[in-house]
């Protein structure tokens, strides 16, 4: 037995504890469980998931795109947008992902540079990305 326990993620969702739960992030065995957490707390956890972009952490860079798309807020898509160039190619379709369940049509010149992706995951991400956009347009 460990001398570490997982994080509270019931009790960090209960407080509304953005930065507890964007901690919990790093943790690979509540990861899960803290992106549903921020999900549910929506809007207020935009600001901090998208400063979490910015990070060195690849891995929290991906998850933190992930969470934005679940939550599906427009004021999440310039931040998307520019996930889009990420130097690791997980966020860059994460992002691509992300943008579709936002389904904002701003996105479509983004997801279009993003068809000549050097990544066939992102490639195809962007492509189901502005497939579904389209579709939500007509």
């Amino acid at each position: 037995m460990g001398i570490f326990r997982d994080p509270d993620i019931e009790k960090l969702q209960s407080k509304r504890d953005v930065k507890g739960l964007i901690k919990a992030l790093k943790d690979e065995h509540v990861r899960w469980r803290a992106i549903d957490a921020l999900k549910e707390i929506g809007e207020p956890a935009v600001e901090s998931l998208t400063h979490i972009l910015e990070s060195g952490d690849k891995d929290l860079r991906r998850e933190a795109t992930r969470a934005l798309g679940m939550i599906g807020t427009s004021n999440a898509v310039e931040p998307l947008i520019q996930a889009l160039k990420d130097e690791d190619w997980h966020v860059r379709g994460e992002a691509a992902k992300a943008l579709e369940e936002i389904g904002d049509v701003r996105v479509i010149e983004h997801l279009t540079q993003a068809l000549n992706d050097e990544n066939s995951f992102v490639q195809k991400a962007a492509k189901t990305a502005l497939e579904s956009i389209r579709a939500k347009k007509i």
